[in-house]
């Protein structure tokens, strides 16, 4: 049926409703709200054709008029992006065609670029289109035009609602404008307005009619869902953009956004409730996207650079009216922010909603897909992807609502020169940081926008690094400080011994805090500036709390003081001092807080003991010694003179700690030298009198120790390893620093059992375990294994038995959640884990029930059994029974592992772990528990004395075998093989000359290298295990007492007092335990040396040292002996005392001639001249490499040796001393 117009259309649609929706029903794309865009375009048709009759026909135009104006305004249509550009999509049906703006930047991600637009009805319905009209032309209309173009009452309505829009306009729009208004503006405006056509008048009319009509609408529909008021918010929309901004429109549109504010409900104090998802928050969800449509709308920004100022003007009016309006109307800021600090609370419920999705929650009905057009509200993707529930990610959706809001304001207010810059106060710093550093918060939120609204709060990057960083570091400290001191509510300081679980955690947070501060080391130098409470947790922790957490405390340390992150090595002082260039000022304010904290608490002594001797780990060792330099380096002169003194006041201890003392030697004596202009002669001359006492003690004691003779024999006959005849065993010489290395499980079991789903191994000692690795080969896809737990014990059992019926002794060390097919899994423990037992449990499979097989194979004949009954019909033989063992479980039918063997019929496990041998004893939880522990002290006493007479009774036999070597009455020779383990055996005749080696120097060798070696070792271990024993029953007394004193309860008698505080990390032996140690003793005088030759680089402690006869000291006692570098350092420590020095050089030469012709005198008593002579002619060999001024004098030597010994009878004399003489003279020959 044809019409001649649309009002006739109209008509007959009125008048035949059931034909016209009979005919629409196949019209694909049609629904309701088609029809109610075609009943709003024909009414705003039917309205304009009026309007052109009661106007006479003065609204007649040439054809081509409109032509053009549609042109126009289709261009600027086509023009309207949003401020994350995008494609512009339809906001309504198919019918109502009109361009609107996009969704922002983070829905925009979720629009594919080639995705098509949709679709219009069939060719064969006719496509009624909206009358085309000019916009963006000027701003308010003339009066006597809206007049004309509409009743009386309504005249009256708009001449009031003008009215008071001028008013407002002075108030409000005044500062939106950047601009100024003037009268030739406003003149020129006038005669814009007065050449609008009514034709252009009467469809602004039309649409405000309807946008105000719909805005009545809204409080109808709010109890229906986000879903029934999107349509309605569309066409909004899409009015609101098409907005002159003329008077009435702006009253038009202040209404349509106070029904919104309304309609949300911007008040602080329910704002909370606003995260509950309900018919009525949907609602208030799709206002609140309305509004952020509207200020990320930015016209202005595709009019071009040709467009007039009144266009640029109209198009900034929007969303900066907008913006203005909803500051000064309500608390979106603050609601905003309590919308995030909700959301941030209630996290762990919208994770479990979310969850729910899950592959294990309940199948869901799948609903056909939506073919609504719900841009720029929801995009096409995310519609399709949640047609089930387009409100699924409410608080998602929410979130960053709450989030774009402030940001559009944040943008709109800085870029404003007039208005005032919108603030936001340090909550919202904390929460948008929080969200940001927290991974499970920023599951329900997404991070770009929180990015950008923290960089323009904080106004630039480094800014908003800084505060994040800021955050960041402050919010895992207070863990750290949680962690530590929640495990002790009695005492005021950190608990010397925390849980291992505890410890774990602890590790976690200093890691990511170490990684951090590496990444931005400035930031967290500022942050510790600022917190004082920082050092003072670290310097604390670092000293009271486990050792494996010292790598990480330092290193946050050393980046706190310097600035940068130090590469600590081996290399010392020589390799970071190039790097400590150029350090800021902020450097010397860390360096004096860091000295003021150690002096204020004490701590130094403790930091250096702990760290610098005691620490088993070179590493630990060498970052404390940077850690040193570095503050004596940036601290002031006050500082730089009490840490050298603590140093020496430490010195004393020094030979307690052996070989540990090498890195606390070396900074001693390079600061000691660089602080040469600041320390007064008397305090240099009191430091050169301790260096050399301490060497004159230690060489006293290696001198009369009951050992030194047979140890001087023994390192001229035996590959010399160790001291292993000492009658009290050494902890630190016994307890070298050794690597970690990779061990099978089953080579160092004890025992094993196993159940349907673990296995329990006892192991053989105690080991601390860094990794545990598991290799999977095999795999039968019928059961595969999901969830493995691993779990230890440190406590000591009799036999395997006990493991599987003890649960509570078992500590949970990690879980590993694996995949299906995954043939390889590694448990990493930062910290490593101290084990006597070890429990592997398979808690969780994948069972797939297709892959079980229905019909199994005999493993006795091989035929294939039915799984039910499970019973071979020829052999009669259990097909569940374990095919290595032929043991069969009758409580479970088919287990993953067999009862006897641990044979798994489903994969193969190779176990393997990475770790070594170390001491544990049990913990003490119990009265029980302690008198067990006394027990066993009693026991391991009784074992050590047994090992004690046996070592005694080696050293009679070794003493024998030497007096037999020393005497040379062997009774045979014969030629070394090894036996059985390597050890040493000799065999009864040579084959040949070759190797013969005397009989008794390998008994020797087999006597010292074996049998003490085995015996002090066992010594040294029970000796340990007492003292780590006692220590435990003395912790245990002691937090007994304090919790007695806590509760007011009086002590009983019964309970043995508490002598001090019990460090946790004590010095392995000490007093004269560890000073009667041979081996402690030799490292202490290659110490001494060490320090004494850096004091003898000052002239002023060189000649003191010269003055205390250091010179004859180091001749008699450490020019000769077995260790090479000791020989080399004493060389250089004399040639250093002899240069340019004629007294010295006189006193030295002396010596050497003194000793040479003793040897000389007496050659008939002496065994091998050659090694008797030898040390004293290398060394004058070196000394005459000096040029100086008293080579004479070393020339003149060599000179009367040569003379005393060239006619000597004894050729081993002419050999060993003159013929070295000679060479040394023509050797200065030719370099004369």
């Amino acid at each position: 049926m044809e019409f001649s117009n649309p009002a006739e259309a109209m008509e007959h649609i009125i008048a035949n409703p059931d034909q016209f929706m009979a005919a629409m029903e196949g019209v694909p794309g049609f629904d309701d709200d088609a029809l109610m865009n075609i009943a709003l375009i024909l009414s705003a048709q039917e309205q304009q054709q009026g309007q052109q009759v009661a106007s006479g026909g003065e609204q007649q135009q040439a054809p081509s008029e409109p032509q053009s104006s549609q042109e126009e305004e289709q261009a600027d249509e086509s023009e309207l992006v949003s401020y994350d550009s995008g494609s512009n999509e339809s906001l309504s049906g198919p019918e109502l065609s009109v361009p609107v703006l996009d969704a922002p930047e983070e829905e925009n991600k979720m629009e594919q670029p080639g995705e098509s637009q949709r679709s219009s009805t069939s060719s064969s319905h006719s496509t009624l289109t909206p009358p085309t009209h000019r916009r963006g032309n000027g701003t308010a209309k003339p009066k006597a035009q809206v007049e004309d173009g509409s009743s009386g009452d309504s005249s009256g309505e708009d001449e009031q609602g003008l009215g008071e829009d001028e008013h407002l306009v002075e108030d409000i729009d005044q500062t939106l404008t950047d601009e100024p208004t003037s009268s030739s503006t406003a003149a020129a405006t006038r005669d814009a307005q007065e050449g609008e056509t009514e034709a252009a008048t009467s469809d602004q009319l039309a649409r405000l009619s309807l946008l105000k009509e719909l805005v009545d609408v809204l409080p109808t529909v709010v109890d229906g869902g986000g879903l029934s008021v999107i349509p309605i918010m569309q066409v909004i929309l899409s009015i609101c953009t098409h907005l002159n901004m003329s008077s009435s429109e702006k009253r038009v549109l202040v209404d349509v956004l106070k029904k919104c504010f309304t309609l949300i409900n911007f008040d602080t104090e329910e704002a909370h409730c606003l995260v509950e998802r309900t018919p009525q928050h949907e609602v208030k969800l799709v206002l609140l996207r309305f509004l952020g449509i509207l200020l990320g709308y930015r016209k202005k920004d595709k009019l071009g650079k040709d467009a007039k100022a009144t266009d640029v003007t109209d198009a900034k009016l929007l969303y900066v009216y907008t913006a203005k309006l909803l500051q000064k109307e309500t608390n979106c800021v603050e609601v905003c922010l309590k919308l995030l600090q909700t959301l941030l609370k209630q996290q762990e419920v919208t994770h479990g909603e979310e969850s729910s999705t899950s592959p294990s929650s309940p199948l869901k009905v799948a609903m056909p897909a939506t073919s609504t057009d719900l841009t720029p509200f929801f995009q096409r993707d995310y519609v399709k992807a949640n047609s089930n529930d387009l409100f699924r990610a409410y608080h998602r959706i929410l979130a960053d609502m709450a989030v774009m809001l402030p940001t559009e304001l944040k943008k709109i207010s800085d870029g404003s020169r007039k208005s005032r810059k919108l603030s936001f106060s340090s909550e919202w710093i904390d929460v948008l940081c929080e969200f940001l550093n927290n991974p499970s918060a920023l599951s329900h939120v997404t991070k770009k926008p929180l990015k950008k609204l923290l960089v323009s709060i904080c106004g630039s990057k480094d800014d908003y690094r800084q505060v994040r960083d800021m955050h960041y570091f402050t919010k895992k400290m207070d863990k750290v400080r949680d962690l530590c001191y929640q495990q002790s509510p009695i005492l005021a300081c950190i608990p010397a011994m925390l849980p291992h679980s505890v410890l774990l955690k602890v590790i976690d947070h200093l890691k990511v805090l170490c990684d951090q501060a590496t990444s931005r080391p400035q930031n967290w130098q500022d942050f510790c500036i600022k917190d004082e409470g920082t050092l003072s947790l670290l310097m604390f922790s670092s000293v009271s709390l486990d050792e494996g957490l010292a790598p990480f405390i330092i290193k946050l340390l050393l980046i706190a003081l310097t600035g940068k992150p130090l590469k600590v090595t081996e290399k010392g002082i020589s390799d970071i001092e190039s790097k400590l260039k150029n350090c800021s000022d902020n450097c010397n304010k860390m360096a004096d807080r860091m000295i003021e904290v150690f002096l204020n608490h004490n701590l130094l002594q403790q930091f250096i003991v702990s760290f610098l001797l005691r620490s088993n780990s070179t590493v630990t060792r060498w970052q404390a010694h940077t850690l040193v330099y570095c503050l004596h380096r940036f601290c002031d002169t006050k500082g730089k003179v009490h840490l050298v003194d603590m140093l020496w006041k430490l010195w004393p201890e020094m030979p307690t700690y052996g070989l540990r003392a090498t890195q606390f030697v070396d900074i001693l004596g390079y600061l000691t030298i660089s602080m040469k202009g600041t320390l007064t002669l008397e305090r240099k001359l009191h430091i050169a009198q301790e260096a050399i006492c301490q060497l004159k003690n230690q060489n006293r004691l290696l001198t009369e120790h009951p050992n030194a003779h047979i140890y001087a024999q023994l390192a001229g006959l035996v590959n010399f390893d160790g001291y292993y005849l000492e009658s009290e065993p050494c902890f630190i010489c016994t307890n070298p620093e050794l690597p970690n290395s990779s061990l099978k499980l089953m080579g160092i079991k004890g025992e094993v059992r196993y159940s349907p789903n673990a296995m329990f191994v006892k192991l053989k000692n105690s080991y601390s375990i860094s990794q545990f690795t598991i290799l999977i080969s095999d795999i039968k896809r019928s059961k595969m294994v999901r969830v493995i737990n691993l779990y230890y014990s440190s406590r000591t059992v009799q036999n395997a038995i006990e493991l599987k019926n003890k649960k509570a002794i078992w500590m949970k060390a990690q879980s590993a959640t694996l995949t299906q097919g995954q043939n390889e899994v590694k448990f990493e423990f930062p910290l490593p884990i101290v084990a006597c037992n070890i429990v592997l449990e398979f808690a969780e499979f994948f069972t797939n029930l297709q892959a079980s097989p229905e019909v199994l194979q005999c493993p006795r004949c091989g035929t294939s059994v039915p799984a039910h009954p499970g019973v071979c019909s020829q052999c009669g033989e259990n097909v569940f029974q374990c095919h290595k063992c032929r043991s069969i479980n009758y409580d479970e039918k088919d287990p993953f592992l067999c009862n006897s063997c641990g044979v798994s019929k489903y994969a193969k496990f190779d176990y393997s772990l990475v770790g070594k041998e170390c001491t544990s004893v049990d913990p003490i939880e119990t009265d029980e528990d302690r008198s067990k522990t006394l027990s066993n002290i009693n026991s391991l006493l009784e074992d050590a004395d047994r090992e004690y007479k046996r070592l005694v009774d080696h050293r009679h036999a070794l003493d024998e075998l030497l007096a037999t070597v020393s005497s040379g009455s062997t009774p045979g020779l014969g030629v070394p093989s090894f036996g059985r383990h390597g050890m040493w055996a000799v065999g009864n005749t040579p084959s040949s000359n070759e190797g013969i080696v005397n009989r008794s120097i390998q008994e020797v060798a087999l006597c010292y290298g074996r049998n003490c070696k085995l015996a002090y070792r066992l010594l040294s271990n029970l000796i340990r295990s007492v003292v780590e024993s006692r220590k435990e029953v003395s912790e245990y007394d002691r937090q007994k007492v304090e919790l007695a004193r806590h509760e007011g309860i009086p002590v009983s008698p019964a309970v043995p007092p508490v002598l001090g505080w019990t460090k946790p990390r004590e010095p392995e032996g000490g007093g004269a335990t560890q000073k009667s140690c041979y081996g402690c003793a030799t490292a202490a005088v290659g110490h001494c040396i060490t320090l004494l030759k850096a004091l003898a680089f000052c002239s002023e402690t060189r000649q003191a040292l010269v003055e205390r006869k250091l010179i004859s000291e180091l001749v008699q006692f450490n020019q000769r002996g077995s260790n090479h570098s000791i020989q080399t350092n004493v060389q250089d420590l004399l040639c250093l005392l002899t240069k340019n020095n004629p007294r010295a050089t006189e006193e030295l030469c002396s010596c050497i001639f003194d000793r040479v012709m003793l040897v000389v005198k007496n050659y008939h008593l002496s065994a091998n001249v050659a090694t008797a002579v030898q040390p004293e002619i290398n060394l004058l060999t070196a000394t005459l490499a000096i040029r100086d001024n008293s080579w004479e004098e070393r020339l003149k030597t060599v000179m009367m040796l040569f003379q005393k010994t060239r006619r000597h009878s004894n050729p081993v004399v002419v050999e060993s001393v003159a013929l070295p003489c000679l060479a040394i003279m023509k050797k200065l020959s030719q370099v004369v």
